[in-house]
């Protein structure tokens, strides 16, 4: 779920970057500055550190992503630091993402099944899931051999549960009830 915070700084970026044409670009970079703020978290201490002066603070940055980001990144890496939301950069990006993908038309869903999808099925399920929501769609793949069989889609609020473990939930909850 996307807070007013993440909101407010993704839309601000993502119009900002989309006037120039941008948006793709800006998306994959934060993207990237997501996956190193999470594999660092020390990093996210120091940007948000009060004990830390801010020209220290835009000094690191200007050493770390000045000349390795577009202007724009590099500019929002400093406007969030500067605002103590250096920590929220994960959920921005996120909400970037998402803002560049209903620019897009485009949809991303999460598939979890037993077993990794064969192409065949893959191709099925990619069809029939863009002629229901009528956009395109990338599958994010999870494999969790716990659910025996069967597939479960999650798309934002929507889960569809499809797995063989919770139809024999389902069944098992059904007999206790008709036995009791």
């Amino acid at each position: 779920m996307t807070s007013n915070i993440e909101k407010i700084y993704s839309e601000a970026l993502f119009s900002l970057a989309s006037e120039q044409g941008r948006a793709d670009a800006v998306n994959a970079e934060l993207a990237l500055l997501s996956k190193i703020f999470e594999s660092h978290p020390d990093m996210v201490k120091v940007l948000n550190a009060p004990t830390i002066d801010g020209e220290e603070k835009a000094d690191f940055i200007e050493k770390v992503f000045k000349g390795r980001t577009s202007e724009i990144t590099y500019n929002f890496i400093r406007l969030i630091t500067d605002k103590k939301r250096a920590s929220y950069l994960s959920a921005i990006s996120e909400s970037f993402k998402d803002r560049v993908n209903d620019m897009k038309n485009i949809v991303e869903i999460k598939v979890t099944s037993a077993s990794p999808l064969n192409e065949g099925a893959r191709s099925r399920l990619k069809t029939a899931l863009e002629a229901s929501y009528n956009k395109s769609v990338i599958l994010e793949e999870a494999v969790d051999p716990e659910i025996l069989g069967g597939i479960v889609v999650s798309y934002g609020n929507t889960l569809l549960d499809g797995s063989v473990k919770t139809k024999l939930q389902t069944m098992r909850n059904q007999l206790k009830n008709t036995m009791a």
